[in-house]
């Protein structure tokens, strides 16, 4: 079961946006949060929107301030090459739940310790990334979150908390393609499929552990687009 779950980690290339970008393909792009900001430190607040940096104010802690701000404008950046539009100029529409979208571009964003992904295609998309932390206790989850038969796979698991992260990042990033996230009902998708279906909604789920550190779920409409896996840097 693991197997048809888990995939290796794929190489990723440094983003050149001179390559050109395939649009009938998936693009994710993964930034190294602190190294990022360095960079970007004095060229965020001519990029971010004015509610952009009124919330990253808001921020308590400093590492969150930092991950909202990297992930907001290399965002702003990463639409800019596909769209056309200036960074600072892109306007986010919002569902109901306050989900971020845009009309020509499927898009979403997932970001955990000091990583940031982003997911970018013309395809109802979710990802969600995890770091895997060692001194989480995972266990008060499980009850609530997991059924039977994913309980089971858990606990049947050479290494338990990796099967943890698994299958709840296939449920988050499922759950985020769908638009609904974070539900009390988590423990009715059942995230042991490698499609996963709710309704009348089914998505492809693909998983893999990033640097041995991070757990990454991706749920897409088709399981035929080319994907594309790109440094940010």
């Amino acid at each position: 079961m693991k197997d048809i779950l888990f995939n290796d980690e794929p190489s990723w290339s440094r983003y050149n946006k001179d390559l050109g970008l395939e649009r009938n393909a998936i693009h994710i792009f993964k930034i190294e949060t602190d190294s990022f900001y360095e960079q970007i430190k004095l060229l965020y607040n001519n990029v971010l929107s004015e509610a952009e940096l009124i919330k990253a104010n808001r921020y308590a802690q400093i590492k969150d301030k930092k991950r909202h701000i990297v992930s907001r404008y290399a965002l702003r950046n990463i639409l800019s090459d596909f769209t056309g539009t200036g960074a600072s100029s892109i306007q986010f529409l919002y569902t109901a739940g306050k989900k971020p979208y845009l009309k020509e571009i499927e898009f979403n964003v997932t970001h955990s310790n000091n990583a940031v992904l982003i997911a970018v295609s013309d395809q109802l998309i979710g990802i969600d990334m995890e770091y895997i932390n060692k001194d989480f206790d995972y266990k008060i989850l499980i009850p609530t979150v997991f059924n039977q038969p994913e309980q089971q796979f858990i606990d049947s698991g050479l290494n338990r908390l990796i099967c943890f992260y698994l299958l709840w990042t296939r449920k988050e990033a499922f759950l985020k393609a769908t638009g609904e996230g974070l539900t009390d009902t988590m423990d009715q998708v059942n995230s042991l499929q490698p499609v996963i279906t709710r309704g009348d909604l089914g998505f492809h789920v693909k998983s893999l552990l990033i640097n041995g550190s991070y757990m990454m779920s991706l749920a897409t409409e088709n399981n035929n687009d080319q994907i594309y896996y790109w440094n940010y840097e």
